[in-house]
């Protein structure tokens, strides 16, 4: 089986590019990829359809996994043109060149695709989203199922962190390790989900064929507030570093969902669900 995946070089994409699993030749491309077909990355820029029917065609992959995204939630806010560009035209122009190619598609999204005022959804409940972000992504999701239908899977998760990366996680960790104080919001649910568990599930959706929309998070739904103490709990660093505030302490300028925990009650029917602290040990074994 032959597997693109687009933007290989962020937290997610890189985490599943590195899965080294018989039978799947896992092809990288991003923005800054190489137009050398001998090298590691292809270069593909989303916002291109074109470029990018021009690139899928070439490599003919059985499966194209999206998960190329503009995901700065204030960013998006301030750039709802750029939001729009990677979030909704991208997706729309991978949908295009696989119905072209035949390739199936797995489309990364979001928990924020929901308002969040009641929490713990399912894949059947109505979108909602209250900010440029999860606008832009529930559009991308709406082009491409338009586009593939049947020959999509779109992959819904909650606060991914990665062990060697830039996130919520690890950001809890390096300052709680440097002794600084951290104020984090009790107000907000969510369910922190690891890359590794998301990459293993992707492979599942392969392997069974899979569409439709499956949601993939941790089975915990916890307060950002939780997931620092549990942080800081696994690790063995100082709890009373961490100071509880209210989602309306903080000048963010997009809104942000209260509970957009998601339930995963579908994906259980195929692979175990996992906690937020079995993930956690699992990312930071060793």
């Amino acid at each position: 089986m032959k597997v693109l995946v687009i933007g290989s070089s962020g937290m997610l994409g890189s985490s599943i590019a590195s899965l080294d699993i018989d039978g799947i030749q896992f092809i990288n491309s991003g923005r800054n990829g190489s137009e050398d077909k001998t090298v590691g990355t292809w270069s593909i820029d989303i916002s291109v359809e074109k470029e990018v029917v021009r690139r899928i065609e070439e490599i003919s992959p059985d499966y194209v996994i999206n998960s190329a995204a503009y995901t700065d939630v204030d960013g998006c806010e301030k750039n709802p043109e750029r939001a729009h560009l990677s979030n909704a035209i991208g997706p729309k122009n991978i949908a295009k060149a696989c119905q072209i190619t035949r390739s199936k598609m797995i489309q990364i999204s979001t928990d924020y695709v929901f308002d969040g005022k009641r929490g713990s959804y399912t894949e059947n409940d109505e979108e909602n989203p209250i900010q440029e972000y999860g606008k832009s992504k529930l559009q991308g999701e709406i082009f491409a199922r338009d586009i593939l239908g049947n020959d999509l899977c779109i992959l819904r998760t909650s606060v991914v962190f990665k062990r060697r990366a830039h996130n919520f996680i690890t950001w809890i960790k390096n300052s709680l390790e440097l002794g600084k104080e951290v104020s984090i919001v009790d107000d907000q649910w969510i369910c922190p989900t690891s890359t590794k568990y998301i990459s293993e599930t992707v492979v599942e959706i392969m392997n069974l064929g899979l569409d439709g929309i499956l949601n993939v998070s941790s089975s915990s739904r916890m307060s950002r507030f939780e997931v620092a103490v549990a942080v800081a709990r696994e690790l063995g660093l100082d709890q009373g570093l961490i100071r509880p505030i209210k989602m309306g302490d903080l000048r963010w300028s997009a809104d942000r969902p209260m509970d957009s925990s998601l339930i995963c009650t579908k994906l259980g029917r195929f692979r175990k669900l996992s906690t937020f602290g079995e993930m956690l040990n699992s990312e930071f074994e060793n």
